[in-house]
């Protein structure tokens, strides 16, 4: 008769391993903090740069004429987005209406 044995494996997690992890995990909690400050309206844009393929440094270097360009077009993407919203969910959209 065969006898089966356990393995038991350990993980061995380095130093280097964990100081990664920690700065990974403070970067994260740095990202949401930064996310969970901004207003509605912020978090809007920011998602709307996204969809763009920018962010805010990337207008930041256009010129004047290409940025008022691109800020025309959050306008109108933000004014899009609104119109789509149920009027129940409006109240605060733009504004942070919690305090």
């Amino acid at each position: 008769m065969t006898s089966i044995k356990p393995v038991v494996t350990e993980a061995v997690v380095s130093a280097s391993s964990m100081k990664k992890l920690s700065t990974t995990a403070a970067a994260a909690e740095s990202e949401l903090e930064r996310y969970v400050k901004m207003t509605p309206a912020q978090r809007l844009r920011e998602d709307l740069l996204k969809k763009l393929g920018l962010t805010e440094d990337d207008l930041a270097k256009m010129e004047p004429k290409e940025r008022a360009g691109v800020e025309q077009k959050i306008t109108e993407l933000m004014q899009e987005q609104l119109q789509k919203t149920p009027e129940a969910q409006r109240k605060g959209a733009i504004v942070d209406t919690s305090a």
